[in-house]
């Protein structure tokens, strides 16, 4: 008889036994690790100290939060949206798009005079080497 718990399939295989006493085995195998795990699993009443003790320090530390879903919620005036305080924050975001818009245009434009400049120094240093060529 084999020895059900330290084999492993290659080993199975090279002895040459039928696929269903192979599957047998690892499943005897599989069954023996599933006890062991269970085994070693804690109580269902077991409370770690640690997380105990996590709990108890969220629960003096945390503030009264109040939830939204409640239905005596009611949302603090400072929170509140209305139909003001949107048109503001539209105008506040126009002005922004604005401002990135132009600054994007004074880099476009600043890049085209770059270009030109270096185009013109281009062509006169092509000048100046047609020169030399010619006195060449």
């Amino acid at each position: 008889e084999i020895d059900v718990s330290k084999v492993n399939l290659e080993e199975l295989e090279a002895q040459g036994l039928p696929k269903a006493d192979i599957r047998k085995i690892l499943r005897q195998q599989r069954q023996a690790r599933w006890q062991q795990l269970m085994s070693s699993k804690p109580d269902d009443r077991y409370e770690d100290p640690a997380d105990v003790a996590a709990i108890e320090e969220a629960d003096t530390m945390m503030g009264d939060y109040k939830l939204k879903t409640d239905p005596d919620y009611v949302v603090p005036e400072h929170l509140r949206i209305n139909a003001d305080k949107k048109k503001r924050q539209m105008v506040l975001l126009e002005e922004s798009i604005y401002t990135i818009k132009m600054a994007f245009n004074d880099r476009f434009l600043a890049l085209r005079e770059l270009k030109a400049r270096i185009r013109a120094n281009i062509k006169a240093d092509n000048a100046r080497v047609q020169e030399i060529n010619q006195e060449l």
